[in-house]
């Protein structure tokens, strides 16, 4: 670390292991304009003095001896840019010098000696108060003094806490070092930097470094994707949803923007009318070259609300209440589209969904949310769902739960294909699926369980009540059974009472099934029915109509724009 002798004005070298070993010294923060000072100019004889800047360092090691501080520091002339692995290491340790210094003179040269000091007056409108680095000079440093363009003192960070908080939503504890920055969400953090600017777009990542503790090389040159790694990094080591909660922000469900990828263009959206809480919680997530991977083991459900799957990622207290609040009525969530087995993109971010609207899939197994949209979205989506088993549901019934999972689509009561590449193989599966039904209306409940088993060229349908075999219907639709590989022979296995499979009623066709009806009668005389077989099966209050539909299942993902 280079610091400025606020005597001689000369560059010296200092070498420690912590900041703490460092001689105390005071730092500048400042915007940059023309002719700044830098590095090598320091290097010259004599100091070029008639560069504008040097009056800003000059003026720094004033302010220093008279605070009786001999070192000073300024980012514009104590770091040789010309070397990319000083000005990484130096970009990487910059809130900690800042947080390390015993005071921070901040530089305002567009305020005027006469302008008052509010949230609302010509201060708030500083061009200090829109740059991107200076973000973490407003926080990291436990004095912070401010100055006007004449170098005027106009009062202390603590002094004017509440005025920066108006300007600029950071919570007083914070700017007091009061609080941690960990005791704040991600994306409360995130929303801080909101419509800041840097002059180079990379900066945009960078600057945020410090605030999220997070070190990662510096590629300049690599634009907008220096956000993303960014925003990987902070999911790779910080443990909050909240990194997810961005976007184009409506309130409730039922909105949609399109199709979006997996993490935020820039940190412009996270600005959102309020404050989103993170959950407590653990998730186990991995980013891979799919996406971001949910293990098995997390407990990150899936919930549905009407023909929506959502995803929590936080609490959501609006600007009209205290921020502390955690609203339980509501959670904030992604709103996804399942586009084949397992794999969902996120379509938007609903801030208030009504926690008792949902109910949980509570999906165990390993899932994917896609970072970006592929390129052939469109022939992927209509891939999983072309020729594929649709289930209908009606007014007297719906579907309690279907398996496996991640083949089901609770959204559209589907069975997506295995595989998005052959969409034009006839219907099958290498697994057996189940539906579970639940009849409603007027008439006394009845639930009924449907097996299908298409994996052999005769495909079969086994029907039963859930009361006939209830140790059955708990081991398949439970949380550990639910998401494996089963063929018949497994279930027989599982099913453990005295009522064989085999006595279930079983329809066999030779063409695969495209779309079950169960459908509930008023009448006592209730068949079973197969319209290949032409059959009629007696079963208590059901008839299960089987169709085969075709290509009229074809469907169509029409992508937003990002």
């Amino acid at each position: 670390m280079r610091l400025i002798d606020t005597t001689t004005l000369k560059l010296r070298e200092f070498t420690a292991y912590t900041t703490s070993d460092y001689p105390k010294y005071a730092v500048l923060s400042h915007t940059w304009g023309a002719e700044e000072v830098t590095f090598q100019d320091m290097m010259t004889e004599p100091l070029p003095s008639e560069k504008r800047g040097f009056a800003k360092i000059k003026a720094t090691c004033e302010l220093a001896r008279i605070d009786g501080l001999n070192f000073a520091w300024v980012d514009t002339c104590c770091i040789d840019k010309s070397s990319s692995a000083e000005l990484t290491e130096a970009i990487n340790s910059m809130y900690a010098w800042y947080r390390a210094s015993e005071t921070c003179y901040a530089f305002l040269e567009d305020l005027e000696s006469t302008t008052e000091i509010s949230a609302s007056s010509d201060f708030a409108k500083c061009r200090w108060f829109t740059r991107g680095w200076t973000l973490q000079e407003l926080i990291a440093p436990t004095e912070l003094k401010f100055y006007d363009k004449n170098w005027v003192y106009r009062g202390s960070k603590h002094d004017l806490a509440v005025t920066l908080k108006g300007i600029t939503r950071i919570p007083i504890g914070i700017l007091k070092r009061e609080q941690e920055l960990t005791t704040k969400s991600v994306a409360q953090r995130m929303s801080w930097a909101a419509f800041r600017e840097t002059t180079r777009i990379e900066d945009e990542a960078y600057c945020l470094l410090g605030i999220f503790g997070i070190h990662m090389p510096l590629i300049y040159g690599e634009g907008f994707q220096a956000f993303q790694r960014l925003q990987q990094e902070i999911v790779k080591s910080i443990g909050d949803m909240t990194i997810l909660a961005w976007g184009s922000v409506q309130s409730g469900q039922g909105s949609s923007e399109g199709l979006q990828g997996l993490f935020a263009p820039s940190p412009d959206a996270f600005w959102i009318p309020g404050v989103i809480n993170c959950l407590p919680s653990l998730p186990d997530i991995t980013i891979t070259t799919r996406g971001l991977r949910v293990s098995r083991n997390t407990w990150m459900p899936l919930w549905i609300h009407g023909t929506t799957y959502y995803l929590i990622v936080g609490a959501f207290s609006p600007w009209t209440e205290r921020v502390s609040t955690m609203q339980s009525s509501s959670v904030s969530a992604l709103r996804l589209s399942k586009i084949g087995p397992g794999i969902f993109l996120r379509t938007g971010l609903d801030t208030e969904v009504p926690v008792d609207a949902l109910y949980a899939q509570h999906h165990q197994s390993e899932y994917y949310l896609l970072t970006d949209i592929p390129s052939q979205i469109n022939d992927i989506y209509v891939g999983y769902r072309k020729h594929s088993l649709h289930v209908e549901v009606n007014k007297t019934f719906h579907v309690e739960d279907a398996v496996p999972h991640s083949l089901w689509d609770d959204a559209d009561k589907i069975f997506l294909r295995e595989s998005a590449w052959q969409p034009h193989a006839r219907i099958h599966y290498n697994v057996v699926l189940g539906v579970r039904f639940k009849g409603i209306g007027d008439f006394s409940a009845i639930e009924v369980v449907v097996l299908l088993d298409l994996s052999s060229h005769l495909p079969s349908l086994i029907i039963f009540q859930a009361s006939q075999a209830p140790r059955l219907v708990s081991k398949l639709f439970g949380p550990m059974s639910k998401e494996h590989s089963m063929m018949l022979a497994d279930l027989e296995h599982l099913n453990d009472s005295e009522t064989s499979l085999e006595s279930f009623v079983t329809v066999s066709t030779d063409r695969g099934p495209a779309r079950i009806t169960p459908v509930l009668t008023e009448t006592e005389d209730v068949f079973l029915s197969s319209e290949e077989e032409g059959s009629a099966i007696p079963v208590a209050n059901l008839q299960l109509q089987i169709q085969d539909i075709g290509d009229s299942a074809d469907s169509q993902l029409v992508t937003g724009e990002r």
